[in-house]
């Protein structure tokens, strides 16, 4: 009876311990990923792209329900092309005070994960905050995802009232922008260490 006992144990503990390895520890790649902004004023629209967004991303490719992310990009870093314009989103956002956007998810659903020659694919419904000019405020957003060879590729978008985060809306030609400005996100995570 003792050694059916102690056998159990030890199969529950190589179970456990083959679940823990399947964990995935992944770090944004810069150079292969973006962070942009698109804003807009009743005389046209614009995009603020920052190609330096850092993080990191821990899961098990089985189960990504499990998941925790966290994604940054500093406030100087996006460029919409204009110098004056970008000078005023700055000026607005304070990033003196505030350098970073931070989003920091809490929770995933997997609305579909499909694995077909040896690639996992699918959408997922991420739910958690989002960090402007020091206030933070939640968010909910759906990413496309797509895992290969350790490597994870996700994109999506989502909205971002710049009134919730206290930000003052910039006047071209004296009208303010519009409140709402589509966050978009295409990132591309390596696994930590190579």
């Amino acid at each position: 009876m003792w050694s059916r006992f102690i056998l159990a144990v030890l199969l529950l503990g190589c179970t456990t311990t083959a679940g823990a390895a399947q964990s995935l520890s992944l770090r944004v790649d810069p150079a292969r990923s973006t962070l942009s902004y698109t804003g807009s004023s009743v005389l046209h629209s614009w995009t603020g792209t920052s190609d330096q967004p850092t993080g990191t991303l821990t899961f098990d490719p089985v189960d990504p329900s499990t998941a925790a992310i966290t994604i940054a990009a500093p406030v100087a870093s996006f460029d919409s092309g204009n110098g004056r314009r970008d000078r005023k989103m700055r000026d607005v956002t304070e990033v003196e005070r505030f350098p970073a956007v931070t989003v920091a998810m809490r929770s995933v659903r997997v609305e579909r994960w499909e694995e077909e020659q040896g690639r996992r694919r699918g959408r997922w419904r991420l739910r958690g905050d989002l960090t402007l000019h020091g206030v933070t405020r939640p968010v909910e957003v759906m990413a496309d995802v797509s895992l290969s060879n350790g490597v994870l590729t996700a994109e999506g978008s989502f909205p971002v009232s710049l009134t919730a985060h206290q930000v003052g809306r910039p006047r071209l030609v004296g009208i303010p922008i519009g409140d709402e400005i589509t966050v978009r996100f295409a990132i591309t995570a390596h696994p930590v260490g190579s």
